[in-house]
């Protein structure tokens, strides 16, 4: 991680108690609603590029512990940079289907480099895309020794996509385990929602409040801030793991920018839980670019010349050969 970044994050995690109350604004769960719609309903595909950090980095023996593996087989992250590029929102109705996804279409493209016990670097290419049919694993190894495969399947359910800027926007909101609308859900439960309109200060923005709460109790199991400054952008989540022990992990939002009129996407940010010590953060590299018109053809993988497939749409396995010439 970069110097200027860590300073920022420290700053930023010294500022978050000096929290200062402002006026009011005057909004309703109605109209937020409204405002979250316009939101939801503004992007049909994305693409963006970004890195990941976890702070402080795990050692090889802690995975290996996690994973219930010697530590040989572990190999521990040194560097990494996401490309990323998703399609195709599913209509408001659909997200309520948790066998439907946010996203008919996904592509991720993960370059890093990592250690293994003896200290040798390994840097390669993973690359997964689903393109509406079929779900493309492709893995290069560059070092120490190249190689690539490639697997083929119908079934998207095992796509990993992995923590992104995208757990930080509107659209990650989520109820029971799958993602639905914060509009929808704001107008059907809005006698379980409890709107706190003071403006406070979180992470530099002014921000308003939602409550989310526990039938029959005051308690909230998740609060949402939305600026008012950013078109209502939320700029933080925060779940709760366990009331009575104040336990929560929290996704805050750190730098945002203007993507279309009225609206904002998280480029930087960091989560972290009240229990554990590590905290993971991001930081988006370049611009971010909405609505290209993407369709399912930019989601296709090509296969370097020597790549083994294993094909289970197909049932085969073969080699890709160089075209004729």
């Amino acid at each position: 991680m970069t110097e200027k970044l860590r300073s920022s994050l420290a700053f930023l995690v010294l500022l978050l108690p000096f929290q200062l109350c402002a006026k009011a604004t005057a909004v309703t769960i109605d109209e937020l609603a409204g405002i979250c719609e316009k939101m939801e309903s503004a992007i049909t595909d994305i693409s963006f590029q970004f890195e990941w950090y976890v702070m402080p980095a795990p050692t090889i023996e802690q995975l290996a512990q996690e994973v219930n593996m010697p530590p040989r087989y572990v190999r521990v992250a040194k560097d990494g940079t996401y490309n990323f590029k998703v399609a195709a929102k599913v209509s408001g109705a659909g997200l309520h289907d948790p066998n439907i996804p946010l996203f008919e279409y996904l592509y991720v493209e993960d370059t890093s480099l990592s250690l293994n016990y003896l200290g040798v670097v390994h840097e390669g290419v993973l690359k997964q895309s689903y393109d509406g049919n079929a779900l493309q694993f492709l893995t290069i190894a560059k070092k120490p020794k190249a190689s690539s495969s490639a697997s083929i399947y119908k079934d998207r359910g095992t796509f990993n996509i992995g923590p992104s800027p995208l757990d930080y926007m509107l659209l990650s909101f989520r109820q029971k385990g799958y993602h639905t609308l914060l509009s929808t859900f704001l107008r059907e439960h809005k006698s379980h929602i409890r709107l706190d309109d003071t403006v406070e200060q979180i992470n530099g923005f002014n921000a308003i409040r939602l409550d989310f709460l526990i039938e029959d109790t005051d308690q909230p199991y998740m609060q949402v801030y939305l600026s008012p400054d950013y078109g209502y952008a939320p700029v933080r989540y925060k779940h709760t793991i366990n009331i009575n022990k104040g336990n929560f992990l929290t996704f805050d939002v750190h730098s945002l920018q203007k993507v279309a009129e009225g609206l904002w996407f998280p480029t930087s940010g960091m989560n972290h839980s009240t229990d554990e010590d590590e905290v993971q953060a991001f930081q988006v590299i370049g611009d971010v670019v909405i609505n290209q018109g993407l369709t399912a053809g930019d989601f296709d993988i090509e296969f370097p010349v020597g790549t083994g497939v294993d094909d289970e749409i197909q049932g085969r396995e073969y080699i890709v050969k160089a075209p004729e010439q």
